[in-house]
């Protein structure tokens, strides 16, 4: 199994004094004097941007973050070749709020509205003006367009009932028949995403002479009662990861015999995680690691070598790294950085689960520390160091109250409020099936969105 030599990009070492708490402890959220991160990649007119998203794909479901099953091959030979970023997080827990994030450069209660993207500078809108082609092929209805996701594209399919194969065969034709246009290119399958289905070709995951539950398939919502049933639904997952590599490794083919490499960034990721019990919890409700952590792998043409980067880095930064890898102009966003400029290791990031209407929580990480607050049911906050605790299993916030303090007024700032009460009113106003067709509403049914 691959797994790429531990190389950090390119450091801008400064001295420089982070505005906290002061002092080196584990009571203050920063450290005193640590070295800014940056890409330092080439900056090159034309060059195409084809964003790849598999749903619910946790970054360490891959070889390439650590997995030791092989479910990635494809993967992690790309990954070799490419920026592998370490801490790359959604900045949402769910699709739709995932994507508003990727999309526009905020976190999601500033442009995601009752259940709309409001009309905002996007990624696509970006690229539009200055002369590229923009296509989305996307198998997720929570994209509706109804939904305003399809502001700035030129070509925007969301697909109501379609397997992957389908957008991937769509995918394919339409880039050979468009391979000579400058492109925002945006392919998102829908695998692993449940119901996680027994596919042939992923024998070698499963158990087989299991006799439990889910012999074929979980339901679009389910719920894992023992142990044998969390290894059954993680068997299921890890084959249906297996599959989402064998989409990618046809895809990438196809862009190589038709010389898209060459004058492309190809980043590969997710629109959120998923979870196993880990911290009690199914599927991808909470903002724990497993469902926040993501993959980010980035394939520059003028970079051929496996990096590993440390840079603390969110798919809201998707609009201003790209946009200025490919010199274009944009204003600036309020919450995404361009990741080929120096990025402090202390930046604060954000993520929510805002769109549950009876579970609402907000993470917020700084340097070694990340702050989960519980809005409801009830109220609740917990503290981990996620440098000695990546697997955010132990609870600090009693031990360490000036840490949590800290980072409550930093998220305060950024939201400009109590950040319960600014989330609740951007989620609130009208349910998730509003505007949508019965059709749509069925098939969300079918996959766990709706009850």
């Amino acid at each position: 199994m691959f797994k790429p030599l531990k190389l950090t990009c390119i450091l801008i070492i400064t001295s420089i004094m982070i505005a906290a708490c002061g002092g080196q402890s584990e009571d203050s959220p920063s450290t005193t004097k640590r070295a800014k991160l940056e890409l330092g990649l080439p900056v090159t007119d034309n060059l195409n941007v084809i964003i790849i998203s598999f749903d619910a794909l946790r970054a360490d479901a891959l070889g390439s973050y650590g997995y030791d099953r092989p479910t990635s091959p494809n993967i992690d030979a790309f990954a070799q070749e490419s920026i592998i970023f370490d801490d790359f997080i959604s900045a949402a827990q769910s699709t739709p709020t995932s994507f508003a994030s990727a999309f526009s450069g905020q976190i999601p209660f500033r442009v995601f509205h009752n259940w709309k993207v409001e009309d905002t500078q996007t990624i696509s809108k970006v690229f539009a003006d200055a002369g590229y082609t923009t296509v989305g092929f996307i198998n997720n209805l929570q994209l509706d367009p109804k939904r305003h996701f399809d502001q700035g594209w030129d070509k925007f399919v969301v697909y109501k009932v379609a397997k992957d194969s389908e957008v991937l065969a769509d995918t394919q034709t339409w880039i050979k028949e468009n391979r000579d246009k400058k492109m925002l290119l945006w392919v998102h399958f829908l695998v692993p995403h449940s119901p996680y289905v027994k596919r042939e070709g992923s024998e070698h995951f499963y158990k087989q002479d299991y006799a439990g539950k889910f012999p074929e398939t979980t339901t679009g919502k389910f719920t894992l009662e023992n142990q044998a049933e969390v290894e059954r639904a993680r068997n299921l997952y890890d084959g249906q990861v297996f599959f989402a590599d064998t989409l990618f490794k046809q895809l990438k083919d196809t862009l190589e015999e038709n010389g898209l490499m060459e004058k492309s960034i190809v980043f590969l990721t997710a629109d959120h995680g998923e979870e196993f019990m880990d911290h009690g919890m199914v599927q991808h409700t909470s903002v724990h690691r497993e469902v926040i952590r993501i993959p980010g792998i980035l394939h520059h043409p003028k970079n051929t070598r496996g990096i590993r980067s440390e840079i603390p880095a969110s798919n809201v930064d998707l609009l201003p790294t790209f946009a200025a890898l490919a010199n274009i102009g944009f204003e600036p966003v309020l919450d995404g950085r361009n990741l080929n400029k120096p990025i402090s290791p202390d930046r604060i990031r954000v993520s929510q689960s805002m769109t549950g209407a009876h579970d609402r929580q907000i993470a917020v990480y700084q340097g070694q520390h990340k702050m989960i607050t519980i809005c409801m049911p009830g109220f609740s906050e917990m503290l981990y160091n996620v440098e000695k605790d990546p697997l955010e299993t132990t609870d600090i916030i009693l031990d360490h109250p000036a840490v949590a303090t800290a980072l409550s007024d930093h998220l305060a700032l950024i939201m400009g409020g109590d950040p319960c009460n600014q989330m609740s009113a951007a989620a609130n106003g009208s349910l998730p099936e509003a505007g949508l067709d019965e059709e749509t509403i069925e098939k969300l049914k079918s996959l766990g969105y709706l009850q």
